[in-house]
């Protein structure tokens, strides 16, 4: 029993001191003993066989809490490592665009001084301080949100008043943005609005840092059961420095974890970049998506 309940013991070497014990144990009752006869033969096997059959539970019992303890530091592995991505995530949101809007303003602010235009580079450079007390004020929130995680709860929110900020700070930066609203926005689960919200954000500094002056064609389709973002910008005509694909991939990471689903499809067609992140409101809306 003890050969074999051993983990770090071979289970096949219990069982061979096992079959020898019955062995010695026949032998040495027909050489010594023969008296006893064929009863006590078998009742003497029969309670090595319980030894064995123990040994085995235990060792199955063992194996089963070594499972149960790897899956659980399995799943606490899981919980830390998608806390560091959305982490990750919603910093890289964060810094590129806010520090992606402060270069913009930077070079426009010492582009008007060479130029003598004093009071536009004093517009420009209290828009920059603004630019950058809201990143600071968004990079405070994830790092409280990492040191005191709050409980999750449902609440609706309604993302339009973030995405015309959005909106209107690109165009502060010197960016023009033709919007096209279709259906009637409304209040969604706070994850798709966030989902939402990040998708133009992260869209709109692609768009300055790929395409600056470029015009950019945003558009928000609300339907019963799904929301459709859409942010088209012409291509450079040089090719740009490419970045990590963090932004992309963040972008994917959110819309894909949505409660009922979402997707994200991001290209180059016919000169342009666009980027299409649909979000589902709904169970069924989210079926026919993953179909």
């Amino acid at each position: 029993m003890l050969l074999i309940a051993h983990l770090e013991i071979p289970v096949w070497l219990g069982s061979v001191v096992a079959g020898v014990g019955v062995v010695l144990v026949c032998g040495g009752i027909a050489v010594l003993a023969p008296n006893l006869g064929v009863n006590a033969m078998l009742t003497m096997s029969l309670g090595l066989s319980v030894g064995v059959l123990g040994g085995f539970v235990r060792r199955a019992t063992r194996l089963s809490a070594l499972e149960a303890e790897k899956v659980r530091e399995e799943r606490i592995l899981a919980r830390e490592t998608a806390g560091r991505i959305a982490l990750a995530r919603d910093l890289h949101d964060v810094l590129a665009h806010s520090l992606g809007g402060l270069t913009v303003q930077l070079d426009a602010i010492d582009a008007l001084l060479e130029a003598g235009r004093i009071d536009e580079a004093r517009t420009r450079a209290t828009e920059a301080r603004r630019l950058a007390a809201h990143g600071l004020a968004d990079a405070r929130s994830a790092v409280a949100a990492l040191r005191e995680p709050s409980l999750p709860h449902e609440t609706d929110t309604d993302p339009s008043a973030a995405v015309d900020e959005l909106i209107r700070a690109h165009q502060a930066l010197g960016g023009s943005v033709a919007v096209n609203v279709d259906g009637a926005s409304r209040a969604v689960p706070e994850a798709v609005a966030t989902a939402v919200v990040r998708a133009v954000q992260e869209s709109l500094s692609n768009a300055r840092r790929h395409a600056p002056r470029s015009p950019v064609a945003l558009s928000l389709e609300w339907r019963d059961d799904r929301v459709t973002l859409r942010v088209t910008t012409p291509l450079p005509a040089e090719p740009q420095p490419r970045g990590g694909g963090y932004g992309l991939t963040g972008m994917r990471e959110r819309f894909e974890s949505l409660p009922f689903g979402g997707s994200v499809h991001a290209g180059a067609r016919d000169g342009e970049f666009q980027v299409v992140a649909e979000a589902a409101l709904t169970t069924r809306s989210a079926q026919k998506g993953g179909r």
